[in-house]
């Protein structure tokens, strides 16, 4: 699989070999690209036996016709943040650091009685990730065992005691 990356506007393309292109190499077809210092580059391979692109038999084939548009699907999961994940994310995408609305989200969650809320708002990769950088080791082994208990369904009994509390209100500037 091969990434391309618009460095502009952050646009990105996957592409894999095609299913023809494994054929070829599979009846020894495709022969390996000659290393030539003055090539700049292998798009082009030559080939053993010639075979017909655009209505024409030839033995230059462009290496782009190999591949295929591989589809890149967004995270999806258990910490992708669900369908309350806002569209700009819950971090900076420079810093990796919690954006103040997700910091405000997450305080007013913990106000809540049942701590719910608050589990939910962090099923987030971004934010535990985020929220890593902020506490100890100890709690956020904590957090992230809440975390994935919750994700995974358990969600009664699932809750956040008072010192992660009192450490998560800390740190997220309350």
């Amino acid at each position: 699989i091969t990434l391309t990356l618009d460095g502009r506007i952050g646009a990105a393309e996957a592409f894999q070999l095609s299913d023809v292109c494994v054929q070829m190499v599979a009846e020894n077809v495709l022969s390996p690209p000659i290393v030539d210092e003055k090539l700049q580059s292998t798009r082009f391979m030559t080939l053993k036996d010639p075979v017909v692109v655009s209505g024409e038999e030839t033995k230059r084939l462009d290496s782009v016709l190999l591949l295929v548009n591989t589809a890149m699907l967004s995270h999806v999961g258990l910490y992708s943040g669900g369908t309350n994940a806002p569209i700009g994310g819950n971090v900076k995408k420079t810093s990796g650091a919690l954006l103040g609305k997700t910091r405000k989200r997450i305080l007013a969650a913990l106000e809540k009685k049942d701590g719910s809320e608050v589990l939910s708002e962090l099923c987030d990769f971004d934010v535990l990730l985020a929220i890593d950088a902020l506490i100890g080791k100890e709690e956020s082994e904590k957090l992230c065992l809440l975390v994935r208990k919750y994700a995974r369904g358990q969600k009664k009994g699932t809750v956040i005691n008072e010192q992660l509390k009192l450490t998560l209100r800390s740190v997220l500037g309350e």
